[in-house]
């Protein structure tokens, strides 16, 4: 049941974009500033003597500013006072180990991303397995940015169907479109996709020789073969620098019957899920005055 009445709002929070619904106010959210994430570590952990502190600044960084992994680093220095803010980030600094260290308890980076994955991987629908598909064949090549004939050829669906793969990837805030046309993961989104290929390649199927087809050197991440439109000469992206920015699981809340003049949203009750904490699996969540 939905409100009717006046001074009653109601917000709904989403992976996709909700673009579909009409009369509503939509605010897209982003990935938290450095001040804002520096806040929320220093107010999660508890820690004292935090403020101004360069390793805090970098945790933040290797976090890629998203509320849940901010989460994860507090609580981990809150469970263990001899953990110190460097050793931390030097853990989440190490290639392929920041995942890893961004878990704990029922807090988990990983876990959000898989259900997003695991969502569109188990869908009956052609496009939702096809993005799942690009996903793991992204994680197979460390470029910066990504185009549809370069994944086209990697995949073998072509080029029509990576378009709608693409889409649906940019649909669930899996991937950003920084440009028409080309697309980029978020850091932790890059990790994740370094690991389903890994998978991939472990069951055999070969993420090498999938790269190896399109021409891709993925030990220096740039491209020999013609045509592809992507990898000229670009170099390989490591972490979240090549898409500063951006969010891993970006998230548009739509809010209806809000006067977002009039700071009207107050009326409404319950918690906006940052990016990262949705689950792409489960319907959206709708609190209610």
């Amino acid at each position: 049941m939905l409100p009717g009445g006046a001074g009653c709002a109601v917000i709904v929070t989403s992976r996709s974009p909700l673009t579909a619904l009409d009369g509503v106010a939509r605010f897209p959210l982003g990935p938290l500033s450095e001040e804002e994430g520096a806040t929320l570590l220093r107010a999660a952990s508890g820690r004292d003597g935090l403020e101004g502190s360069g390793a805090v600044r970098l945790l933040v960084q290797l976090t890629g500013r998203l509320p849940l992994a901010l989460r994860v680093v507090a609580a981990r220095l809150a469970a263990r006072p001899a953990l110190t803010p460097d050793v931390l980030a030097g853990q989440l600094a190490e290639r392929g180990g920041r995942l890893r260290h961004l878990e704990y308890d029922d807090l988990s980076v990983r876990r959000s991303l898989a259900v997003a994955h695991d969502a569109l991987a188990g869908s009956e629908h052609e496009a939702d397995r096809d993005a799942a598909l690009t996903l793991r064949r992204i994680g197979a090549l460390d470029l910066p940015a990504y185009d549809a004939p370069l994944l086209a050829r990697l995949t073998g669906t072509g080029e029509r169907r990576t378009e709608a793969a693409l889409d649906r990837l940019v649909d669930v805030a899996l991937l950003q479109e920084p440009a028409y046309g080309r697309y980029a993961p978020h850091g932790l989104v890059r990790d994740f996709a370094r690991e389903l290929a890994a998978e991939w390649d472990a069951d055999g199927t070969g993420a090498a020789a999938g790269a190896a087809a399109t021409g891709i050197d993925t030990a220096r991440g740039w491209g020999t073969a013609s045509g592809s439109g992507s990898a000229s000469g670009s170099g390989s992206a490591s972490g979240s620098g090549a898409v500063a920015g951006t969010s891993a699981a970006g998230v548009s809340v739509a809010a209806t019957g809000i006067d977002t003049a009039s700071g009207g949203a107050a009326a409404a009750t319950g918690t906006i899920h940052h990016p990262a904490d949705l689950r792409a699996a489960e319907p959206p969540t709708r609190s209610s005055e």
